[in-house]
C-alpha cells in the first residue's frame, strides 16, 4: 500500500523545526492530508518537494 510519512518522519530528512514542516504543509509547499491532527505525506509527495527545493 501508500507509504505514509509523518511529520517526525519529514524531519529526520530535513534540518528544521516541527513547526516548519507544519508551516510547508499548511502553505501547501509539501502536499499532505491532515487526519485527526495529525499530518500524513505520502513518500511521493516529499520526494517530489525534495526534488523541487
Amino acid at each position: 500500500g501508500t507509504m505514509y510519512l509523518t511529520v517526525k518522519d519529514l524531519m529526520e530528512w530535513l534540518p528544521v523545526k516541527a513547526t516548519t514542516v507544519k508551516g510547508y504543509l499548511r502553505n501547501g509547499k509539501i502536499q499532505g492530508r491532515k487526519i485527526d491532527q495529525k499530518w500524513y505525506v505520502t513518500r511521493e509527495n516529499f520526494y517530489r518537494f525534495l526534488e523541487g527545493k
